[in-house]
């Protein structure tokens, strides 16, 4: 019987670190591609604005030049 109970308690004990184990490395994965997505959307926000001041400037020296 006390082996029985042995068994049961590590049984327990390996099904709740391997739930841990689990969930830490859905975690992982899911920050990890947060990252990676939010870098490649923050390149291309910062590329679209530099686009966009330098159409500004451009319009604004034709504009100048106009004048």
């Amino acid at each position: 019987m006390k082996q029985k109970t042995h068994f049961t308690k590590l049984f327990q004990v390996w099904g709740i670190l391997l739930i841990l184990g689990i969930a830490l490395s859905i975690t992982i994965v899911d920050i990890t591609t947060s990252l990676h997505s939010f870098k490649i959307q923050s390149e291309e926000i910062r590329t679209n604005y530099i686009a966009s001041q330098k159409q500004t400037i451009k319009q604004e020296g034709i504009r100048v030049v106009e004048y």
